[in-house]
């Protein structure tokens, strides 16, 4: 059993990848307006806004969100999705030049899985269902565009988080995972690789939501093979320079992999910085941070049936845009609207222990208890105090995620007021 989770003209490979990178489809979120009627609770803002919630406005044809490229939408994205670089737009994060209306089949899984990478099925064969596209097998200079940048921003329970900068400042989010595999037999005693099934659900997911505000931006994912790069090795040195102690690597040294080393390469939109390492500065942007996630949860749970199952301080990130004036959000006549006032943006990442029906009807989830480590996590901390809470919760569905948004939600904003402000959001409760 592994160790407890922490939760938290033509192209070659290499130019392709270092598009796919920073290339995607433009596509317009139309997010929802929240009433403006004066002197209302901050409770109800937020009943407000999820009864007003317009799914149909952020997904013009959901029918279509799963299972299909989406080409068809030329309007710009919010300012964390990075623009394509060619006059020819191309399906997002895609690496390999693949004919859109074709058809995966046995030929293509064929091309890609020889018989020692077979073990791989699960993953590509639900791939291809849900995108359309063929998943493919590249080394780790692939993923890099010329003169980038590499910095290990994160880690989790077997993950390795790298953030991707181009000279023009553009930025992607590289999340790897090493995958147990019978030509690596390392692998298999390894703490830090996980088995190809439980990483199923979480990519699944990712692709489902991806449209929705509040929810990472999914671009694609590649199947990595082999030794790790300069760049790479480099930035896990950096880091492990910086983190001592405590806060050193629990993953191996990326000398130490070999030819026989298999990894899943997840492509996400730069969401900013994890909730854990943001300086809060204000009360509004306190408000911003807890409604936006709310809200986020909401979208997931009328769309989608969605119940995160791991949220806290390192599963929400954070980024800052300038705050708009009251005229233009039209709160200057509804002092109590809480929303919207720091212009701080919230998004919920790290799918791996999640729960999400697709558009098919097909529910896909992590069977925790596959993984009982998860519930015996230190008594007193409200992260694992909400996972024991949740394997209680059998009754109807959305009280999971109830459970951890109210436990670990509250015990962080409770903590920023008593300790910054001494405001009081005990109402909202």
């Amino acid at each position: 059993m592994g160790r407890p989770r922490t939760y938290g003209a033509r192209k070659t490979h290499a130019s392709i990848a270092a598009s796919a990178l920073f290339s995607s489809i433009s596509r317009k979120n139309h997010h929802p307006k929240l009433p403006t009627s004066p002197e209302r609770s901050a409770l109800t803002d937020i009943t407000s806004a999820v009864s007003n919630l317009n799914l149909d406005g952020d997904t013009e044809n959901e029918e279509n969100r799963v299972g299909h490229n989406h080409d068809d939408d030329d309007d710009d994205e919010s300012s964390d999705t990075l623009a394509d670089s060619e006059s020819e737009e191309s399906p997002e994060g895609l690496i390999s030049q693949v004919d859109e209306d074709h058809e995966p089949g046995e030929e293509d899984e064929a091309s890609i899985l020889d018989a020692k990478h077979k073990h791989l099925l699960p993953l590509v064969t639900t791939y291809s269902i849900d995108t359309g596209r063929t998943m493919t097998t590249h080394s780790w200079a692939d993923l890099l565009p010329p003169d980038c940048t590499v910095i290990k921003i994160a880690e989790a329970s077997y993950a390795e988080v790298y953030r991707i900068t181009i000279p023009s400042g553009e930025t992607s989010i590289i999340k790897v995972m090493r995958i147990q595999s019978p030509s690596d037999p390392a692998s298999s005693t390894s703490d830090t690789a996980i088995r190809v099934e439980n990483i199923v659900s979480e990519v699944r997911i990712m692709n489902t939501l991806t449209e929705l505000p509040g929810f990472v931006r999914f671009k694609d994912a590649h199947i990595i093979l082999g030794r790790s790069v300069p760049a790479f090795i480099d930035a896990y040195e950096r880091r492990e320079e910086v983190c001592k102690g405590d806060r050193a690597s629990q993953f191996p040294h990326p000398e130490l992999y070999t030819d026989a080393s298999e990894f899943l390469a997840i492509e996400l939109g730069d969401a900013g910085c994890v909730l854990e390492d943001f300086a809060v500065t204000s009360i509004e942007q306190v408000w911003d941070i807890l409604l936006g996630t709310i809200l986020a949860l909401a979208k997931g749970e009328m769309a989608n049936e969605f119940e995160h199952r791991d949220l806290h301080e390192n599963n929400i990130c954070v980024s800052v845009s300038p705050a708009p004036s009251l005229e233009t959000t039209g709160t200057s006549a509804t002092p109590n609207l809480k929303l919207g006032r720091a212009g701080v943006k919230t998004t919920l990442i790290d799918y791996g222990l999640s729960r999400a029906k697709l558009q098919n009807g097909t529910v896909v989830f992590l069977d925790l208890e596959e993984d009982p480590m998860v519930f015996q996590g230190s008594e007193g901390h409200p992260q694992f105090n909400a996972y024991r809470r949740t394997k209680i919760q059998n009754g109807a569905f959305g009280t999971a995620t109830e459970t951890l948004c109210y436990c670990v939600e509250r015990g962080w904003v409770s903590e920023v007021q008593a300790e910054e402000y001494g405001a009081d959001v005990s109402g909202v409760f």
